[in-house]
């Protein structure tokens, strides 16, 4: 009936109802309310759910709404249950245009999942469309601002803000689901903004696939109110989605090294080169080594090796470590990653066939490993969901997993490639591995890499994001000598930083590592220091986005009342001095590896100095 927030103290008036299929015309028969607090597992955050039940037509219908103690927001999603093989809940937009006076704007009979209410004629909608399949890819984040029209205006994107410079709070709107054309079933558009609001399209799910027998989910999506504030409005999408896998240090917190980066692929994959690793590892100061792509016996189609064939089908065996690359089993690596304090982790990919049908043996595999050797850390490549069958297999996958382990298990979710999980997908289970970039292709820039974390940023919590840093030292003739944005002349200090906002990780051999070993040492023992509480706490991107000549930058809360921090990052700019508006004010600023006077403080502005290209400043804020 409306929306009411109690801080802003205003109510919004729900102008339809939020779920509609038009072709079933229905009448709601409620049967049930039911409310109760929850928690997925014991260590993650507590939520109030309300479970309602009617009947729909000639299904039935649950109806769950979803507040975490520490948001305002509201997720809700249905579930459906019944058999309705012969409907059609949704039809492809056409790219038609006819003559305007053949127009019809009888647009309130068309299907939707839920509504985002309007502000106005005169409001202003931003859709924001993400991009995942990294590998092809290199915009995460494409941003337009829709007015509403007489004609209902479709658009593509997982958020939707609505604004009015007439009113002090806005409203925005999370669609819960895989990017656009990786939905099962898409429609061809997310969003459908009328003059009333915007109407939420993309079940992600067909009549022929629902079940008489259990409940089958639609696409959640997830709303709030908040005031019409840049860092008010990312701070609230952000902090909700922060209360869906808790943040909790000894599980998610990592430095995480993968070998795959220096497109040595498995050829060095054995027990010695691991033993090696796990000593660079220790005394760089990374807290984790991710064993990728080989480890195991059944080699994959990416091997170094000939004969490397599987992919898409796997069995029991294949998951064993390689008898021939560790005779000893990971009895010998586990021991000595223990006694020099670095987690091992592993690369896995479940077996697609007949839509992950064999989702529970797979999910024993990885239970295995952690109860024989405290593995917590998977990597997940591979997936392709491409309808719902496989969408719910891999959740099932993810939950027995996270159950048999009490939640203890972080999986890094790999978007590089095929039909994946987003950024705003199965965000409960753990981390995104964001992106492949080789120094051997020339396509890896420090400063893109800082551009789509700082995009990515605004719209997705910066830790649940993994971003790469190189070794800047190989393939030094892949780049042109006089280019001032090549790995090499922007340095391994800066490459490193440059990932702190986020999950660094460490994509390379760190055994081949020749020079600034000690460089990034000293930086890991004072990120470890000061970064203790970072990711617990909403990050936001400010400054100017990275372009190679920018000054940019992150400002990271902390939980601590009285302190807070901020990134800083000089590229190659023209300019020696940058003022950053700051989300609070503050009355003292100290940097922490730059000179005192060449920052200066003045309540929410910040001016700092520095002289050179591709410099960094690490600044703490205290109120």
């Amino acid at each position: 009936m409306s929306l009411l927030d109690k801080n802003i103290i205003h109510q919004i008036q729900h102008p339809r109802p939020d779920f509609l299929i038009s072709e079933l015309n229905p009448d709601f028969k409620k049967i049930s309310t039911e409310f109760s607090y929850k928690k997925n597992f014991e260590i993650e955050n507590e939520f109030l759910l309300v479970e309602l039940t009617a009947t729909y037509g000639d299904m039935l219908l649950k109806y769950h709404l979803k507040m975490f103690v520490n948001s305002g927001a509201v997720q809700h999603q249905i579930f459906l249950k019944g058999n309705t093989r012969n409907h059609i809940w949704e039809r492809e937009a056409s790219e038609g245009s006819p003559m305007i006076e053949n127009i019809s704007i009888g647009t309130e009979s068309l299907s939707r999942i839920g509504i985002l209410p309007g502000l106005g004629l005169h409001a202003s909608y931003e859709v924001v469309n993400f991009k995942e399949a990294t590998d092809y890819h290199d915009q995460p984040v494409r941003k337009s601002f829709i007015k509403p029209f007489r004609q209902p205006q479709r658009e593509q994107g997982n958020m939707l803000i609505v604004r009015s410079d007439d009113q002090p709070y806005s409203m925005w709107l999370l669609k819960e689901s895989p990017i656009n054309w990786s939905q099962n079933n898409y429609p061809g558009f997310d969003f459908t903004i009328f003059d009333w609001g915007a109407g939420v399209s993309g079940f992600g799910i067909t009549p022929k696939e629902l079940q008489s027998d259990s409940w089958t989910p639609v696409y959640a999506y997830t709303r709030n109110i908040t005031l019409r504030d840049q860092f008010e409005e990312q701070k609230d999408w952000l902090n909700y989605q922060m209360q869906i896998r808790r943040y909790v240090k000894e599980r998610d917190a990592m430095l995480l090294a993968n070998t795959w980066g220096d497109r040595s692929k498995d050829g060095r994959m054995n027990e010695s080169f691991i033993l090696k690793e796990i000593d660079y590892a220790s005394k760089i100061g990374m807290t984790h080594l991710q064993l990728d792509d080989g480890w195991q016996q059944g080699l994959s189609k990416n091997s170094a090796s000939k004969s490397g064939l599987k992919w898409d089908d796997w069995s029991v065996e294949d998951w064993q470590p390689h008898r021939e690359r560790f005779p000893n089993g990971f009895s010998k690596i586990i021991e000595e990653a223990k006694l020099k304090d670095v987690k091992l982790c592993l690369w896995f990919n479940p077996s697609k066939s007949e839509n992950y049908k064999n989702w529970e043996s797979d999910a024993d595999i990885l239970v295995d490993y952690y109860n024989q050797y405290g593995i917590t850390v998977f990597k997940i490549d591979g997936l392709e969901l491409g309808n719902k069958q496989s969408e719910n297999n891999v959740r099932n996958f993810f939950d027995k997993v996270m159950q048999a382990t009490d939640g203890q298990v972080t999986f890094n979710l790999d978007v590089t490639a095929g039909k994946r999980i987003g950024y705003h997908f199965m965000q409960e289970y753990g981390n995104i591995f964001l992106e492949n970039r080789y120094t051997d292709w020339g396509n890896y820039f420090p400063y893109r890499t800082l551009r789509n974390l700082w995009l990515l940023a605004a719209y997705v919590p910066s830790s649940k994001l993994q971003i790469e840093w190189l070794n800047v030292f190989r393939n030094q003739n892949r780049y042109q000598k006089t280019d001032i944005h090549s790995p090499n002349n922007v340095g391994v200090e800066y490459a490193y930083v440059s990932t702190w906002a986020a999950q660094p990780l460490a994509w390379m051999e760190l055994s081949s590592l020749n020079y600034g070993v000690k460089e990034v040492s000293r930086l890991t023992e004072q990120y470890r220091k000061i970064s203790e509480n970072w990711h617990q706490n909403v990050v936001l991107p400010i400054g100017l986005e990275p372009s190679g000549f920018a000054w940019s930058g992150f400002w990271i809360q902390t939980p601590q009342e009285s302190q807070d921090y901020l990134l800083v990052y000089k590229e190659a700019s023209e300019s020696d001095a940058f003022t950053y508006i700051l989300p609070r004010k503050y009355a003292k600023a100290t940097a922490l590896n730059v000179n005192s006077d060449q920052i200066k403080i003045s309540g929410d502005q910040l001016s700092v100095s520095m002289n050179g290209k591709y410099q960094f400043a690490i600044i703490e804020l205290i109120k």
